[in-house]
């Protein structure tokens, strides 16, 4: 009776498959109920198959949606810059046969932006030029010669 006792009792615990003692499954039940307890493992394992193929379909889903989002987002913005490329020539076309009110001079801004450029190199050496000593004498505050050699000669060069 002990042993039809503690298979019920093991049956009734086949509900928690995690925590079956397999030792005392094979001590205290037979066969028939072992074999049981097998093809309930088998199903559940089965189940767990199931929804994580369900899981993984809905997340590969979801990722290919995405990916084809992506993909009309760069459609998309590939056709936007061909339109302002468009409107662009347009513009300088109808520039060229003076057809709109004002007039652009490619050249002219082109020496433009050089003459920015030059003025905010010749910044950004200023701005280095002052603050190179502050930094050099830090670092040999800090007794840090070999980074402070280095801001020398890199003061040198500017």
């Amino acid at each position: 009776k002990k042993v039809v006792a503690a298979s019920s009792n093991t049956m009734a615990n086949v509900t928690n498959l995690l925590h079956i003692n397999v030792d005392k499954l094979f001590e205290q039940c037979g066969v028939a109920d072992i074999d049981l307890v097998h093809k309930r493992l088998q199903s559940e394992v089965e189940l767990k198959r199931e929804e994580l193929r369900t899981m993984v379909g809905e997340r590969y889903r979801d990722l290919l949606k995405a990916a084809d989002t992506i993909g009309d987002m760069r459609n998309t913005a590939g056709s936007i810059i061909e339109n302002v490329d468009t409107i662009q020539a347009a513009c300088r076309k109808l520039n060229d046969h003076q057809l709109i009110g004002f007039r652009t001079d490619h050249q002219q801004r082109k020496l433009r932006k050089t003459t920015n450029d030059t003025f905010h190199a010749v910044i950004v050496q200023i701005k280095l030029l002052t603050s190179l000593p502050e930094m050099i004498w830090s670092a040999i505050d800090g007794e840090d010669f070999f980074v402070a050699t280095q801001l020398f000669i890199f003061s040198r060069h500017i």
